[in-house]
């Protein structure tokens, strides 16, 4: 893979980087991340952001290399093959090369500034309101800006774009990180088109990206706040979690990790009281069940899991950026227990409905929890299936005698 001519132009309407990037046996793309043409000065075309867009696209294309023309910092380049080789061996990902990077080398200064994504996730929204709440005005460790991107969920080059939905909840986390002191900034790119499966940005790319984005901004800030799905018992293989985060730090931005010591339900209990992020969260990725106005559909499981979540929380009814706020036990007929990330939000649920008056709810939970491949099952339960199978193995046999 090459990765060529990064540079900074400004228009009427943005500041933009670009860089040409060639993976072996495939046409260029040209690749750009913009902000507002008011943000030129944070911008700058560094080409450790476009080796952390590239670099686990290279490994999936099978590339021996990746060729830079500009400097790129010796911390990253190490953090990065750290990166690859973890996930060919951990996730596992065989079929993931390691290239080499060559490029001239050169660790840049970091800037005291801190900065998060602000997606407007339970996720985002909990790590904003901790660090605002934990950390004086004055501390260097203290958001103060906070990104949302087009081009990664919203504007996921598999989906139909979505600029009405982007510009709409623009405006609302406007509102939200006004409201804590904090400046946000839109940014636009197509990162992605690199390789645009969404499994692999999913599973290998995600914070890769993220740490990219804020390259960029190098100019500006130093340090760069990702928060994580889940707590430090239940990480597993995944494009965001701590040990594969670490390794995207640099000289410029320093990556860290935040939240980790808190499950879904206590971020949810972090925001509970916070009116403003209970008005303008969003959760759903179902873009297409969205209407005009509207953030998230309230019907799909990711939904339906939040909603009950807020209930728990005692904050359901201040929840206004969903169209349904009523529960029932059919609610949970879409709920699928098949991922280990599940492990974690659906069993810490099941008591806390019990005790907040909704036994229905917690049993048609527990019901999809106990029918989930993932649950351990009784050993009479284990016993039974294991019978079953060799019936149906010997029924099997005689049928081709």
């Amino acid at each position: 893979m090459k990765i060529r001519r990064a540079r900074k132009c400004v228009d009427d309407d943005h500041a933009i980087v670009t860089a040409e990037v060639q993976a072996d046996g495939h046409a260029p793309l040209d690749i750009r991340i913009a902000a507002p043409r008011h943000y030129a000065d944070w911008v700058t075309p560094t080409a450790n952001a476009f080796l952390l867009a590239a670099a686990v696209a290279a490994g999936k294309y099978g590339d021996r290399t990746i060729e830079l023309d500009a400097p790129v910092c010796p911390q990253l380049r190490d953090g990065i093959n750290v990166a690859l080789r973890l996930m060919r061996h951990e996730w596992p990902e065989p079929d993931l090369a390691v290239p080499e990077v060559e490029a001239p080398l050169a660790p840049g200064r970091r800037q005291p500034g801190t900065a998060c994504f602000l997606s407007g996730g339970v996720d985002s929204m909990a790590a904003l309101r901790h660090n605002v709440t934990t950390y004086p005005a004055d501390h260097p460790h203290r958001i103060r800006t906070a990104f949302f991107v087009y081009g990664l969920d919203i504007g996921d080059p598999n989906k139909a774009p979505r600029t009405d939905l982007f510009d709409d909840y623009l405006s609302r986390l406007r509102e939200v990180a006004a409201d804590v002191g904090v400046e946000m900034v839109p940014v636009w790119t197509n990162i992605r088109d690199i390789m645009p499966d969404w499994r692999v940005y999913e599973r290998l790319q995600f914070a890769s990206l993220l740490a990219a984005i804020g390259h960029v901004f190098s100019a500006k800030i130093g340090r760069l706040a990702i928060a994580l799905d889940n707590t430090t018992e239940y990480v597993f293989p995944h494009g965001s979690q701590p040990r594969l985060n670490a390794c995207y730090s640099s000289s410029e931005i320093e990556i860290v990790n935040a939240m980790e010591r808190y499950s879904r339900l206590d971020k949810v209990r972090l925001i509970a009281d916070w009116d403003v992020a209970l008005r303008h969260l969003r959760v759903c990725w179902m873009m297409q069940d969205i209407g005009a106005g509207a953030i998230n559909c309230g019907t799909c499981s990711k939904c339906v899991r939040t909603l009950a979540e807020l209930l728990v929380a005692g904050a359901i009814d201040r929840a206004t950026a969903f169209p349904v706020r009523d529960l029932r036990p059919e609610s949970f007929a879409s709920t699928e227990v098949r991922l280990p990330i599940h492990l974690e939000y659906y069993p810490e649920l099941v008591e806390p409905l019990r005790q907040a008056g909704r036994p229905d709810l917690a049993a048609a939970l527990q019901a999809r929890i106990d029918a989930s491949p993932l649950t351990p099952k009784p050993l009479w339960y284990r016993a039974a299936r294991s019978a079953r199978w060799r019936a149906r193995r010997a029924v099997r046999r005689l049928s081709r005698h």
